[in-house]
């Protein structure tokens, strides 16, 4: 296997009751106050999964609703409700989300179906997000199990603990110690045995609006246009399924208009954020000519998989990318950042592929810089004067030898860009796979090689100090402790 760099800035460990007696520390039921903006931990979620080994024993089993989190300020001997998000997964064939339809690619000249989406189902089963309002459907097990994902905010991490916050059943206590740059932070989980406690502890760190222009998912359209399989329509313009989502953290904020095309970013904060920056987060194969973008990509077939909204994150998932309908994208939003990452599952291609930012013409100057080892990919980040800008730690995973390797792209100049972006790049930046043969890696096709790019942002006044944030190492311990 060949590995470009593997950073973890985001951690993922996806690791007869009584009801509250008399507490042994005095408690409170008001939610825990967040770690300032100064705070580098407000980058790093804690994201548990008895499949990567956290021990939640005690809650295994309940109902994801009933889970609910706390800090413990030492100072004051009391608990307070922090909150925490649980996301169900099951086990799922990703053709799922066609809803069945195994040749769907109608082209009207020739009054033929194309074979883009042939044979679809039992190549892709994976453990992935349940999602009722799409064809993917809910989780078949509805109460916490080892697949499903627990999330949490470090920032919102405490003292370690003393007693039982209230209104909580006791023995269901999971205590969560994550130790980062010499101090270990706490957090609590427990079944709670009151429903006036919510686990959002009435906190909405990241919000996602998503809004389809032509109605609801019922509606859409999940086969493509008929004849636009080649075409390049303009932003916006013969797509699909146009959508108008925005979603938000608390220093940023993205926008949707189909579902690969993010073509909008803000940062700063809620209530000030900046102009438009982003022109698109571009995805092009064919060596620069722009043959299939984001923009091609939602013309054909595809679905939304996923597409979720809590306390703690949003998640969206998309598939169908062109002839790699098994392609697909998975955005996972943070209040202070968000991750992507991109399984490439195409036939045989002979050209470079790249992945990076196109900013808008709102960017007038910029500082650009990008480090790690000089063999492979590793960080970028931007800084945008009176603005603050974003860190990006880039991560290529690859069994594939390619030579040269996957490295850093950047281009801000009046060459030529895609017609329906603009007409020359604007402080580009990303990564690329430079031009040379990359072999089968759709599943469908015969024995696959795999591919696949990720990326973590961190947002906020000063990029090096979140790009130093975002790769601080962790370490998570959870353990079962209805005593303490």
């Amino acid at each position: 296997m060949q590995r470009f760099l593997l950073l973890a800035p985001f951690l993922f460990l996806s690791a007869c009751d009584s009801l509250d007696p008399e507490l042994t520390a005095e408690s409170s039921d008001a939610p825990a106050a967040s770690a300032g903006t100064n705070d580098a931990r407000r980058f790093r979620p804690v994201v548990l999964s008895g499949v990567d080994g956290a021990n939640l024993g005690p809650l295994i089993g309940s109902a994801p609703g009933d889970i609910v989190a706390f800090a413990y300020d030492a100072s004051s001997g009391k608990f307070s409700q922090i909150p925490v998000q649980v996301d169900e997964r099951f086990v799922y064939d990703l053709a799922d989300a066609y809803e069945g339809i195994t040749e769907c690619h109608y082209d009207p000249v020739t009054n033929t179906y194309g074979n883009s989406c042939d044979n679809l189902p039992g190549h892709v089963v994976t453990l992935g997000y349940s999602d009722p309002q799409t064809a993917i459907g809910p989780d078949p097990t509805p109460t916490l199990d080892a697949n499903d994902e627990v999330a949490l905010l470090l920032s919102d991490f405490g003292s370690l603990g003393v007693g039982h916050p209230k209104k909580v059943v006791k023995t269901t206590r999971v205590q969560v110690a994550v130790a980062v740059g010499g101090t270990t932070y706490y957090a609590y989980l427990y079944r709670r045995s009151h429903p006036s406690l919510d686990p959002s502890a009435r906190t909405d760190y990241v919000t996602n609006d998503f809004n389809l222009v032509n109605g609801s998912y019922s509606t859409y359209n999940i086969v493509g246009v008929p004849g636009n399989s080649g075409t390049v329509p303009p932003p916006g313009f013969g797509a699909s399924n146009p959508e108008n989502t925005v979603i938000s953290g608390q220093s940023y904020s993205v926008d949707f208009a189909d579902r690969w095309i993010m073509d909008g970013l803000r940062i700063g904060a809620p209530n000030s954020f900046s102009a438009d920056l982003l022109d698109v987060d571009m995805i092009e194969f064919s060596g620069g000519s722009c043959g299939r973008t984001p923009y091609t990509a939602s013309l054909g077939e595809g679905a939304i998989v996923v597409n979720r909204d809590g306390p703690v994150r949003a998640i969206r998932r998309v598939v169908g990318f062109n002839s790699g309908p098994l392609t697909d994208m998975t955005w996972t939003f943070y209040p202070y950042g968000f991750e992507t990452f991109v399984n490439y599952r195409v036939h045989p291609i002979g050209v470079s592929i790249r992945s990076f930012l196109d900013l808008s013409d709102a960017v007038t100057t910029h500082t650009y810089n990008a480090g790690g080892d000089p063999a492979t990919v590793s960080w970028q980040t931007m800084a945008l004067p009176g603005l603050g800008g974003w860190a990006i730690v880039n991560d290529v995973r690859t069994n594939i030898a390619f030579s040269p390797a996957p490295a850093f792209f950047y281009r801000n100049d009046a060459g030529p860009a895609c017609p329906f972006d603009n007409t020359y790049f604007r402080a580009a930046h990303g990564v690329q796979v430079p031009d040379q043969p990359t072999p089968n890696t759709d599943p469908r096709r015969g024995p696959a090689q795999y591919l696949t790019f990720r990326r973590t942002f961190g947002f906020g006044p000063d990029p090096g100090a979140a790009l130093t944030a975002l790769q601080a190492p962790l370490s998570v311990q959870t353990t079962p402790s209805p005593n303490p």
